[in-house]
């Protein structure tokens, strides 16, 4: 296959400089007025959220925000494999 870097050996420019120390992150900027985003997952599978206490997060020290999808308001996605079951629902944070 033509272009295809399978079973070929692909050179990267970048490996030298990121193997010796020497690559740039954006994690390692510091850019005034920049916070990161923490996403929290749920340890169950397919569990039933009955509620969500942010209460201790938000009186972290630094933390800034902390928002769930009731805060957001945020659409469904579009149907990933609308010909499976197309009254599957999914959403972008657990609702």
């Amino acid at each position: 296959m033509s272009g295809s870097i399978l079973g070929n050996a692909v050179l990267r420019r970048e490996d030298d400089a990121l193997l010796r120390g020497h690559g740039t992150y954006v994690a390692n900027r510091r850019l005034e007025g920049a916070v990161h985003a923490v996403f929290v997952r749920s340890t169950m599978a397919h569990a039933r959220i009955l509620s969500i206490d942010t209460s201790e997060a938000a009186a972290a020290p630094g933390v800034v925000a902390v928002l769930t999808a009731a805060d957001l308001g945020l659409p469904p996605l579009p149907p990933a494999l609308p010909m499976f079951h197309p009254a599957i629902v999914q959403h972008a944070l657990a609702a």
